[in-house]
């Protein structure tokens, strides 16, 4: 559940980076989130907002395993987290997820069905969580913040035919789009965790990467005409 390739609204603040006050910070891009969905009522808001409990969770720690289900809808405030299944004994990537991505397993969290994927923190993380029951219960009471989930499901969708798209490109365009929308992936991942999450191999990646910092220095070296 996330926005990895493109943010769908403006937010007067930017969590990444951001050292101060981080949890009343979320919870202000919180707020403008669900205004962005044209929710305008400040008290249904603020109700909304009192349902996130903060968690803190180590590096390497997980929050979702292959056969648990589902029951909690994170928010990242400040971290990093990978999201993976494994299939014949090899580590699929699905998502690279930072600051600013919402992230649970939408089928088993609505379904209360077990889980395929994994998902495990790579960097100490603050999260904003709302649990299964307070999420279910709130919204059947409350119908704008449904239809919001509604339009938040339309584009998560938007968001996954973008990186199916995206595998469809030749390995160099692979990395060079995720290079120019998301940089700070390469410090934050393994790099054999990227490689997966864009279809390639590591060294093929790596082989990329080379070509581009060449390039990039020839650019730089050239002298103006």
């Amino acid at each position: 559940m996330s926005f990895l390739f493109r943010k769908l609204f403006d937010p007067s603040i930017s969590l990444a980076n951001l050292k101060e006050k981080p949890v009343e910070n979320g919870l202000l891009y919180l707020n403008e989130f669900f205004r962005h969905f044209g929710i305008e009522d400040e008290e249904k808001i603020q109700q909304a907002l009192a349902l996130f409990e903060t968690r803190i969770y180590r590096k390497n720690s997980w929050f979702l395993r292959e056969g648990d289900t589902a029951d909690r809808i994170g928010f990242i405030v400040n971290g990093a987290v990978e999201a993976f299944y494994t299939q014949d004994n090899k580590h699929q990537v699905l998502l690279l997820l930072m600051e600013e991505d919402f992230f649970t397993d939408l089928r088993s969290f609505l379904h209360r069905a077990p889980t395929r994927l994994n998902m495990r923190f790579r960097e100490d993380t603050i999260v904003l969580e709302i649990s299964h029951e307070n999420f279910a219960g709130f919204i059947l009471q409350n119908k704008p913040f449904a239809d919001m989930f509604m339009k938040v499901m339309v584009d998560i969708m938007s968001s996954i035919n973008e990186h199916n798209q995206l595998l469809k490109l030749p390995t160099r365009s692979r990395f060079e789009y995720l290079l120019k929308m998301k940089p700070e992936v390469f410090n934050r991942f393994l790099l054999q965790d990227i490689a997966s999450f864009i279809g390639v191999k590591q060294e093929t990646l790596s082989r990329a990467r080379r070509y581009f910092s060449r390039q990039k220095s020839t650019d730089v070296e050239a002298p103006s005409r």
